[in-house]
């Protein structure tokens, strides 16, 4: 939910250097979404499909943050 909330609440100020704040924080949760993945994966909770899949996704996601977090400063 942190990612996403974070994303939410940057849209809600009109300072760029605080949308960026709130951007980076999203985007570490990215790396910290894998993290869990990796765990999830090692305690057999999750298959090394679904892992690699999500993993994929949270990738995406990473790279999609950054990409709007630069288009802020012009």
């Amino acid at each position: 939910m942190s990612i996403p909330n974070n994303i939410s609440e940057s849209t809600g100020t009109l300072m760029v250097g605080e949308q960026q704040q709130l951007l980076r924080y999203s985007k570490r949760e990215c790396f910290e979404g894998a993290n869990i993945l990796i765990i999830l994966h090692m305690r057999s909770l999750v298959t090394e499909t679904l892992k690699e899949s999500l993993y994929e996704r949270l990738e995406i996601l990473s790279r999609r943050i950054e990409s709007y977090s630069r288009s802020l400063s012009g």
